[in-house]
């Protein structure tokens, strides 16, 4: 047997894998999005050469299967996860794939482009309280085969090429151009004034909440202290607060009471 020590090749897929992850981290900031938090992967890393912290590196030189008739759990409640592959990473799932984020989510890809299909059903893109943006450096294509296209907003549509433009705002229809205006039809009418508007979307609305556990004598804050919150609902979220003494953020569609207990 050789020495339990002996993880030379262990470690350098390691390195292998955060170089990896350092090369796509600054390909996507230099793309002007989100990048990886490689100081935690940094961390394993060090962590894990010669067992000097209380580590646990699993390595196969052959493969590795992790396999479950039932659910399987891969989570940091304080740190970060990190996937790294040297070819593609897969995720399948028979009936729904979801992805939800705290504070932002990026997808980048390097060199080959993006696909976002749905066979079925619809696709929506909502910015609820911010801007949105869409950006092509070539052509840039909106179409609908069977269907209209409407195109709604509350103070202006600009329409803006070669310096000619078609501004409408404040019911307004302003149209300018540095060359001709050229209308190819058989007649012009002039009717009454008329106005129509689109309905407007209504966006959700949701309430969240954040608490600080203290004791209720001393007012102390209580740092690392096991909770559980319930909610009116019957929603039950457990975790331990962080150093400054907060539990998790909790969201719920209206507004509720939030029963809070620490297990010390």
């Amino acid at each position: 047997g050789g020495d339990v020590l002996a993880m030379e090749e262990a470690i350098a897929q390691l390195e292998q894998a955060l170089a990896i992850a350092r090369s796509l981290s600054s390909a996507a900031k230099n793309s002007d999005t989100l990048e990886s938090d490689i100081s935690s992967q940094e961390t394993l890393k060090e962590s894990s050469t010669q067992l000097k912290m209380p580590v646990i590196l699993l390595h196969a030189p052959a493969g590795l299967g992790i396999l479950s008739p039932k659910a399987i759990q891969i989570a940091s409640a304080k740190e970060s996860i990190a996937l790294t592959a040297g070819k593609n990473i897969n995720l399948s799932a028979n009936t729904q794939l979801t992805l939800n984020a705290k504070e932002s989510a990026s997808l980048f890809a390097q060199a080959k482009g993006i696909n976002v299909i749905a066979k079925y059903g619809d696709v929506k893109v909502e910015a609820q309280n911010d801007a949105l943006s869409m950006f092509s450096k070539k052509d840039f294509t909106v179409q609908s085969l069977n269907g209209a296209l409407h195109l709604s907003a509350e103070k202006e549509i600009i329409l803006n090429c070669g310096g000619a433009y078609i501004k409408l705002s404040q019911g307004n229809i302003e149209l300018g151009s540095p060359n001709n205006i050229l209308l190819k039809t058989t007649n012009v009418q002039k009717m009454g004034a008329a106005d129509f508007n689109l309905p407007q979307k209504e966006v959700p609305t949701g309430f969240r909440e954040q608490f600080t556990l203290r004791d209720e004598k001393s007012n102390e804050i209580l740092a690392d202290t096991p909770y559980s919150m319930t909610t009116e609902d019957g929603e039950i979220y457990e975790g331990t607060s962080d150093a400054d003494g907060k539990t998790l953020e909790i969201y719920t569609s209206t507004p509720q009471k939030i029963s809070i207990k620490t297990r010390r």
